[in-house]
């Protein structure tokens, strides 16, 4: 059986407290793996460097035999990792949708932009290039959009 996901000697914490101290484990393909702890062991802090949301400070993680540690969410969401885009989804969808609001003054046709710009970043993360942060990327694709939206009323 193959390796889903690996952890060896991460190493993780919030500023000057450690949560994650040389956890090490792995997770077969097709499997079920179950994290188990109080509040405050580090369960989150695993999927959210699984996803990209926080870098481990030390170790690796490797996802089906790719070392994953030290990638942004971005480039998780271009390899086509699910998680990461809904994970993107979360964290910019408020954004979008101001950004929306503000240009075509609905709020109904404002949420219509941010589900249309969120399907263009899926067709489209292969195109991202890093020169530009990944903020400003999504928030060129939302402004051409409502722009879009805009022309064709």
């Amino acid at each position: 059986m193959s390796t889903c996901i690996e952890f060896d000697n991460v190493v993780a914490g919030y500023k000057d407290f450690m949560i994650l101290n040389n956890l090490s484990f792995k997770a077969e393909t097709g499997t079920v793996t179950l994290l188990i702890g109080p509040n405050g062991a580090g369960k989150t802090t695993c999927f959210y460097m699984i996803v990209g949301l926080i870098k481990a400070e030390g170790g690796s993680i490797e996802l089906n035999g790719s070392d994953i540690t030290s990638l942004p969410i971005h480039a998780r969401a271009q390899r086509g990792d699910m998680k990461a885009h809904a994970v993107l989804y979360r964290a910019f969808a408020g954004g979008v949708n101001g950004v929306a609001r503000r240009l075509v003054r609905s709020p109904d046709i404002a949420e219509e932009i941010v589900q249309d710009t969120f399907v263009k970043v899926y067709r489209n993360a292969h195109r991202f290039e890093p020169r530009a942060s990944f903020a400003t990327w999504l928030f060129r694709i939302a402004h051409n959009v409502a722009v879009s939206y805009l022309r064709k009323k």
